[in-house]
């Protein structure tokens, strides 16, 4: 899927210029262009993500790498493990093992659900 259609900027982002990914029906995710110093900010979601052509990834990453001057200041990412290979709880043992840090820096945390108390099937997130 690609750039579909120019939409209205919403404004709450900071940038001039907003472009849909996806159809009408189905929101992929987003394009934000002209933020600050003429930034770009791509937003894929989960349903966009699940249904790109197999490659994506690669694709991106050439991308960047043929792009003037890229640079990525924020990655926000959200994985789903329905198989259970990878808990919550791991992750928040992996966390506080300081398996995430970067530059000796531990990014912010935040537990979510009510199943952290007590398991009772409504799920949880780290």
């Amino acid at each position: 899927f690609g750039i579909t259609r120019k939409c209205k900027s919403k404004g709450n982002k900071f940038y001039e210029s907003m472009y849909r990914l996806g159809s009408e029906d189905v929101d992929y995710g987003e394009v934000h262009y002209g933020g600050q110093r003429d930034t770009v900010l791509i937003e894929l979601k989960g349903v966009g993500c699940n249904l790109a052509q197999a490659g994506w990834e690669a694709r991106m990453k050439q991308f960047l790498d043929e792009a003037v001057r890229p640079r990525i200041t924020r990655i926000d990412l959200a994985l789903d493990f329905f198989d259970g290979s990878y808990t919550p709880n791991q992750a928040l043992l992996d966390h506080d093992n300081g398996f995430f840090d970067n530059h000796n820096m531990r990014p912010k945390s935040e537990t979510v659900g009510s199943a952290w108390r007590k398991e009772d099937g409504t799920g949880k997130t780290f």
